[in-house]
């Protein structure tokens, strides 16, 4: 295979491709934690395991010149995995913001969610705009809960959860616009996304790593 000449197409593969690495030593990081909430420390595992694996894909999808058949099949595996990173995001808020008990019960159904997002991206176009609007629904969630969470004090870690979330609906945002910007390489949405997201990561995980305990 060859790389892609298009300046924009490099950046945004380079910045998958770091946010895979990032999303990697998040996992490995938390694996290490000696805790006795094993269902939320599997769930974040697993969300960030997710996430490197798709970020890993994007930046081959991004980086490399690819048949159209096979590209367009890599872009399905990448789909679902989104939607299966923002379902895992919603149960693992959901066993913050109410109980294990009740991350366990919904389960299902959030996947199944995820599924149905997942299908409807093979019969329409505009499939990603469908994406955007399922997780800016589940992050808002989201956000609602850890902010209460934080407000009342009820979970340690719950203010790096809000901010972690507050920034990824800001890269969510910006990867909707046509936004580009030259610092040294030419970014467009997608690559400035990718580095707007490494930050609420960070955060994150900072947020996870205290809440654990």
């Amino acid at each position: 295979m060859e790389f892609i000449d298009l300046a924009n197409e490099q950046s945004t593969a380079i910045t998958d491709a770091l946010l895979a690495l990032i999303a990697l030593a998040s996992l490995v990081y938390l694996r290490q934690n000696l805790t006795t909430q094993k269902w939320k420390l599997q769930i974040w595992v697993g969300l960030f395991g997710v996430l490197t694996f798709a970020s890993s894909l994007g930046a081959v999808v991004h980086g490399f010149k690819i048949p159209f058949e096979l590209q367009t099949n890599l872009w399905h595996l990448l789909n679902f995995s989104l939607a299966l990173l923002v379902s895992l995001f919603a149960i693992a808020s959901t066993n913050d913001i109410f109980s294990e008990k009740t991350s366990r019960r919904v389960l299902p159904f959030v996947l199944f969610i995820a599924l149905i997002f997942f299908v409807s991206t093979l019969f329409w176009p505009d499939s990603f705009n469908i994406f955007i609007i399922y997780q800016l629904t589940i992050m808002l969630y989201s956000l609602s809960g850890y902010f209460w969470l934080a407000y009342t004090d009820k979970l340690k870690g719950s203010v790096y959860m809000t901010l972690g979330i507050l920034i990824t609906i800001t890269a969510s945002f910006i990867q909707t616009t046509e936004l580009s910007v030259t610092l040294i390489w030419l970014f467009d949405h997608n690559g400035i996304y990718h580095l707007i997201q490494i930050l609420g990561v960070i955060s994150l995980v900072i947020g996870i790593k205290r809440g654990l305990g």
